[in-house]
């Protein structure tokens, strides 16, 4: 559990790429039910990454704001293999990417199962970055009951395809039926 704390100025260099919260397992079997709540984590690369094998990983009521557009980094990184990921009920703003799901590090492995849920997408600086961003080997993803703010074009990347309005994507993929985009 990760919990209550506050993570901010990781800039990257020396060693580091600039991510907040870096949870992953070298070698062998991962951990089991990875809880990351209620942080607030800010002026960073990358806000929260899972990698290597980790099973059921929660990402609930956190706040992450101020991550530096760059590509790849985003305020949740998913690498992992075989994992059920919930991002859910968080407030993300001031970022390019808001969330971005990827198979295992190029290594082969199944990406996780996403559940994205309740979260707030909002101030997004880089209109060319995506609010979700994911490849096709992701196994499942499911996406709805999210607020998407209307000051930044909206754009959701899902299986290589750009929506690039919510009631695209809703049509589309026949996810976020329960979504907003306005003021947030």
């Amino acid at each position: 559990v990760v919990s209550g704390n506050t993570f901010y100025n990781f800039p990257g260099g020396l060693g580091g790429n600039g991510t907040a919260v870096v949870i992953q397992q070298e070698g062998g079997s991962g951990g089991d039910n990875i809880w990351i709540i209620f942080n607030d984590i800010s002026n960073c690369y990358e806000g929260v990454r899972t990698e290597e094998v980790l099973t059921n990983v929660y990402v609930i009521g956190n706040i992450i704001r101020d991550v530096y557009s760059q590509s790849g980094n985003s305020a949740l990184s998913t690498r992992t293999s075989g994992t059920q990921t919930s991002f859910v009920d968080n407030t993300i703003y001031n970022l390019g990417t808001g969330v971005h799901g990827v198979s295992w590090d190029g290594q082969g492995g199944n990406a996780p199962d996403l559940q994205l849920s309740g979260n707030i997408f909002a101030g997004k600086t880089d209109n060319t970055a995506s609010w979700y961003d994911g490849d096709a080997t992701l196994v499942s993803r499911t996406s709805n009951r999210n607020a998407f703010d209307s000051s930044g074009q909206f754009r959701v990347t899902w299986e290589g395809t750009t929506y690039t309005s919510l009631a695209a994507f809703q049509s589309g993929k026949g996810e976020e039926t329960n979504s907003i985009q306005g003021d947030t």
